[in-house]
């Protein structure tokens, strides 16, 4: 056999090889899978997959004006005039466990799990592998997590969930407070004259010019000079924490809930020493604050 006829078989097996590839790709990769994007057009450039429509989803929501962000020049010139007041002993232990909440209703349990994180509370009971650390998917005891993804929870279930898990909690209704009152305790808490506890508010974010409406936040920090308190949301895909007059957050949380025809109000969290065995009985009443929308 010549040397041609050899070159010739060669070039004829490559060329199958190439159709075969050419085939097994061209039917791997249809038009339809939004994943592919090794296919080719007759320019060469890539397919990449759709973007989702700006109709149908949301990345984050500007603050209103009532609000100043944390991370601005403003923001941040509050929070060094607070520093300097001493109104920042709640800070920085809730920064170390600050968090985004995993469903849009779980601002309550987000809240929480960062408070009993802050507040050293171990949950005698382990989350992932060896470690023993709070998480919302954990807070089930009282209510069931699939009711407060879809209905939320009140600030006095909120009390009780905390209760079980180790935390003393203090709760007063707003409409009993006077704005003094409420300026005393968040002074008191934020300048550590309780040691080491964290204050929560559970308010109407209408009030501060936000979409949605019930709404749980520790409050991280106070600036006397502004009367402005540092909100520390836990629904940071919607937004960023921020300042809000002291006057406007009391007033939120003055705000009646439509399904319940109750009030709102704030919470204070701290250690509670454990002395032998405590069993605590819960019984949540039937009232619910709607989930939050977008």
């Amino acid at each position: 056999m010549s040397v041609a006829v050899l070159r010739r078989g060669l070039l004829a097996q490559q060329r199958l090889q190439l159709r075969r590839f050419a085939s097994l790709a061209a039917s791997s990769c249809s038009s339809t899978d939004s994943d592919c994007v090794g296919g080719s057009s007759s320019s060469g450039a890539q397919i990449s997959p759709p973007l989702p429509s700006a109709n149908s989803s949301f990345y984050r929501r500007p603050l209103p004006a009532s609000c100043v962000a944390f991370s601005s020049s403003e923001g941040k010139a509050l929070f060094s005039e607070a520093l300097k007041e001493g109104y920042m002993e709640a800070y920085f232990n809730l920064a170390e466990q600050f968090n985004t909440q995993d469903e849009p209703a779980y601002c309550g349990l987000s809240t929480l799990s960062m408070i009993l994180n802050a507040l050293e509370i171990d949950p005698g009971r382990t989350w992932k592998g060896p470690w023993r650390w709070y998480h919302e998917s954990m807070l089930d005891c009282c209510v069931s997590l699939d009711d407060i993804k879809e209905r939320g929870i009140s600030y006095r279930e909120l009390a009780g969930l905390a209760r079980c898990n180790g935390a003393a909690c203090t709760v007063r209704d707003a409409a009993a407070v006077s704005l003094e009152d409420f300026r005393r305790v968040v002074q008191h808490i934020t300048g550590g004259g309780h040691g080491r506890a964290h204050l929560v508010i559970n308010y109407d974010r209408r009030v501060l010019g936000q979409t949605g409406k019930g709404h749980f936040s520790p409050i991280g920090s106070y600036n006397s000079r502004h009367d402005m308190v540092l909100v520390m949301d836990t629904a940071r895909f919607k937004y960023p924490p921020h300042w809000v007059p002291l006057e406007t957050a009391w007033r939120a949380m003055r705000q009646i809930e439509e399904t319940t025809g109750k009030g709102r109000g704030f919470m204070v969290f701290y250690r509670q020493e454990r002395k032998g065995l405590v069993f605590t009985v819960c019984r949540p009443a039937q009232e619910r604050w709607p989930a939050v929308s977008a």
